[in-house]
């Protein structure tokens, strides 16, 4: 503990000042990225890889739901214990389960995982956290 300050400037010092910093978190809007709603106001219907992994997931769970409770209608009708129902959720819930992980999946497209997030700004990259303020020109 010498007791001295420690912080050290870098650079030369006769950098211009930014007249406006906003603070971490705040970002300045930019232009350089165009609002995802302003391609869906086009009129461009969505694919069928958009809207068909749903739909399939979907029908699938229906499905599932609705012969498990054909499977155990016997079950249904001669009134259901507290330890029988949560055996049915545990034998119910798997392929539900299994299900919606594979829609997660589908949906995790290259594309989709490459389009910023929305109100993010460059500053704040990918993750959307803001990152150190840098000078203008700086990499």
């Amino acid at each position: 503990m010498s007791g001295g300050s420690r912080i050290v400037a870098f650079g030369s010092g006769s950098e211009p000042q930014p007249e406006h910093t906003a603070p971490l978190g705040e970002a300045e809007p930019h232009e350089a990225w165009p609002d995802e709603d302003e391609g869906e106001a086009g009129g461009a219907r969505p694919s069928a890889r958009e809207w068909l992994a749903p739909v399939i997931g979907a029908l699938a769970i229906a499905g599932w739901t609705g012969f498990f409770g054909w499977a155990n209608r016997a079950l249904f009708a001669s009134g259901i214990t507290p330890g029988d129902g949560a055996a049915l959720i545990g034998a119910w819930a798997p392929p539900v389960l299994l299900v919606c992980v594979a829609w997660l999946l589908a949906l995790r497209t290259s594309r989709r995982e490459a389009a910023p997030k929305q109100g993010a700004s460059p500053e704040q990259g990918v993750s959307g956290s803001a990152s150190v303020a840098r000078p203008p020109g700086a990499v």
